[in-house]
C-alpha cells in the first residue's frame, strides 16, 4: 500500500517543493502486520510527494507473484517497484524506478502543469508489430481535492515501459530513460493521428 495523502494539498493551486507525509510505498505481511519492505525518498530521491492511491501489482511471466509495482503521485510522476521474488533474493524490492514525470517536476512550472494521480494506473502486456512485449501503463491526472478547479490541464497519459519484458530487469543498469511530457503523442478526440509505437 502507499503512504497516503499530505493535506497541504487542500490549499488550491500552491506550488510545493515536497510533501511531509505520505511519499513512500509498504509492502507488510497480510496476516501478521509484519512490514517486508518500504521505500521513500532514500530509495529514490524523486520520491518526494504524498502517494495517495493504490499501487498496481502486476505478474509479467504468470507465476503468481508479483514482478512489478506501479503508481502515481501527487506531483505527476510515476514510479515502478521491480521485485526479485526468487526464494534465494537478497532484497525484496531490487530498485524503485521513475518511470515518468508529467507534472511540475517533468519541465512543466506552474499550477497549470502541477498534474495530480489519485487513482492506481491499469497496466497491460502488448507486443508491436515486430514482436516486441512491452507494458502499456494508462492512468489520467486530476485534483481530487478541488474537482471544479480549472487552474491545471489534465490529461490521461499511456505510457509503453519496454523494461518489464527484459531478462535481465534485477540486474540491468541501464534502464529506459524518464518519460516526460515533450516524449508523447497529443490525441485529441476528434484528431486522426496514429500513434507509432514500433518504436
Amino acid at each position: 500500500f502507499a503512504g497516503g495523502y499530505d493535506g497541504q494539498h487542500e490549499t488550491a493551486n500552491t506550488i510545493f517543493s515536497g510533501d511531509s507525509v505520505g511519499n513512500a510505498l509498504y509492502i507488510v505481511n497480510a496476516k501478521t502486520g509484519d512490514l517486508y519492505w518500504s521505500g521513500d525518498s532514500g530509495d529514490n530521491s524523486d520520491m518526494k510527494f504524498s502517494i495517495p492511491s493504490q499501487p498496481k501489482v502486476i505478474d509479467v511471466n504468470g507465476d503468481g507473484l508479483v514482478d512489478h509495482i506501479y503508481v502515481g503521485d501527487l506531483a505527476g510522476q510515476v514510479f515502478r517497484a521491480d521485485l526479485d521474488n526468487r526464494p534465494n533474493a537478497s532484497s525484496l524490492v531490487v530498485r524503485v524506478k521513475t518511470l515518468a514525470k508529467l507534472g511540475q517536476t517533468g519541465g512543466g512550472a506552474g499550477v497549470t502543469n502541477q498534474r495530480r494521480f489519485f487513482e492506481p494506473p491499469s497496466v497491460a502486456l502488448f507486443k508491436d508489430a515486430s514482436g516486441k512485449i512491452f507494458a502499456a501503463v494508462g492512468l489520467g491526472s486530476g485534483y481530487r481535492s478541488h474537482p471544479l478547479n480549472e487552474a491545471t490541464t489534465d490529461h490521461f497519459f499511456v505510457l509503453f515501459d519496454y523494461d518489464v519484458p527484459r531478462a535481465d530487469i534485477l540486474t540491468a543498469t541501464s534502464l529506459q530513460a524518464v518519460i516526460s511530457g515533450s516524449d508523447l503523442v497529443s490525441v485529441a478526440p476528434d484528431a486522426t493521428t496514429s500513434v507509432d509505437i514500433s518504436g
